[in-house]
């Protein structure tokens, strides 16, 4: 019976010692997941006054080993906000990868951002932000697959502003509107930001960047800084090339629109932020300090490196000095059969000025003395015939804008005449 006993104590541990050595070989090993791809079931339009319901959340985990397995309901989403008619991404936490997906915020009230048409479902472009003032950031959703690699990328509205490895030498990419900057980021914790200025160093000091975007507003030329924190903690810096920001438009000086001027004009320009790319004259060259000493109508037009414009137009119109009159030599008249006495012309009046309006008529007042000249008759003479013209009867027509002389000399001594001044508006 003892050995029986024995025999049957032997057979019960080397059991025992098999089972275990059983269970260790069938012990199951941990798969590793890879990458993990989340979509939200209930569509595109999200109210902004409604959190997202975490049992619509669809997760997919590819695993190393080529297995898929999905998950409903289940992950981290992390602080988001909606903004009505704005596509916000929304990051979902799981097994320590990081996934997102895309969805447009609306208002219950609002029917105008209940739908937009799209021809893919699949590629959404961002528009304008209703709440943010300057050039609009547009991009492309092309997936919403995110392995769990950190990652950065910055868009702005100008494209040559890009982040860069090189030190900030030159500034030479110009804008004329509010510069919007959103960055599209994964597995990102925190970013920070500073806009440094030409000739300044980076400070200490960083902003918090909210929803992934910044607006500059204020002028000038700047290099833009990015901190950002991972997940783990870790801080990476980054920065753009220089860039200038002028919403200002040249200066154009010595002239003024819309005037007239009866003397010689310097024109000079200037623009102290971006500075002038172009400036011309009647379509011509303009160089400055340019003296303009011909009558003529004028149109300037300036424009700086950020395709800001300035124009104006004005008038030159110099009168012409009236020439002294040349006295002829007397030539005593030849005596008549019968004597009759000689009444010469002693004084010729006119009014001082007078103003026409430009294709109209008028006719100028004049008086000859005395009044019993034996020749009262008198010519008429325009000083600048491309402004006003006159009949030999004293009749006056306005041709353009300006100034100008109408001489009236009596014709029998040429040394009496008047002067009248006629504006042509």
């Amino acid at each position: 019976m003892k050995r029986q006993k024995l025999g049957i104590s032997f057979f019960c541990f080397v059991l025992i010692i098999i089972m275990g050595t059983n269970a260790t070989f069938i012990k199951a090993v941990k798969r590793q997941a890879e990458r993990i791809e989340v979509t939200y079931l209930l569509g595109e339009w999200v109210d902004c006054n409604q959190p997202i319901n975490k049992n619509f959340i669809s997760i997919q985990v590819y695993y190393k080993d080529g297995t898929i397995i999905q998950k409903q309901g289940v992950g981290t989403i992390y602080p988001y906000t909606l903004t009505p008619g704005c596509l916000s991404r929304i990051q979902v936490e799981y097994e320590g990868m990081i996934g997102e997906f895309f969805v447009w915020g609306k208002e219950e009230n609002n029917s105008d951002l209940k739908q937009i048409p799209q021809k893919n479902p699949q590629t959404t472009a961002i528009p304008e932000n209703n709440n943010t003032t300057g050039t609009s950031i547009k991009t492309s959703v092309v997936s919403t697959t995110v392995v769990s690699k950190s990652y950065y990328e910055l868009v702005s509205c100008q494209k040559k502003i890009i982040l860069t490895k090189k030190p900030v030498n030159t500034y030479k990419v110009y804008e004329n509107r509010n510069l919007v900057f959103t960055l599209g980021t994964n597995n990102i914790k925190k970013i920070e930001y500073q806009f440094v200025k030409k000739g300044k160093k980076r400070s200490r000091k960083w902003k918090t960047m909210k929803n992934n975007q910044v607006v500059l507003k204020k002028q000038g030329c700047y290099a833009m800084y990015l901190r950002f924190t991972t997940m783990t903690g870790k801080k990476i810096i980054k920065h753009t090339n220089g860039f200038v920001l002028d919403k200002t438009t040249p200066v154009i000086k010595g002239v003024k629109n819309k005037k007239s001027y009866y003397k010689k004009v310097t024109i000079s320009y200037e623009d102290s932020l971006s500075g002038i790319k172009k400036a011309t004259i009647n379509g011509e060259k303009l160089k400055k300090n340019t003296t303009i000493r011909k009558n003529g109508t004028y149109h300037v037009e300036v424009t700086d490196k950020a395709k800001n414009k300035n124009s104006l137009k004005f008038i030159v119109n110099i009168p012409t000095p009236t020439p002294k009159p040349t006295v002829p030599p007397t030539v005593a008249p030849l005596p008549d059969p019968v004597q009759t006495p000689y009444i010469p012309v002693t004084r010729v009046t006119a009014v001082y000025s007078l103003s026409v309006e430009k294709g109209k008529t008028k006719r100028i007042s004049y008086q000859v003395s005395p009044s019993n000249a034996t020749n009262p008759i008198v010519t008429f003479t325009s000083t600048n015939r491309s402004i006003v013209t006159v009949s030999t009867d004293g009749i006056i027509k306005g041709r353009a804008a300006g100034v100008a002389n109408v001489v009236i000399r009596s014709k029998s001594n040429s040394t009496r005449y008047a002067t009248c001044v006629v504006y042509v508006n």
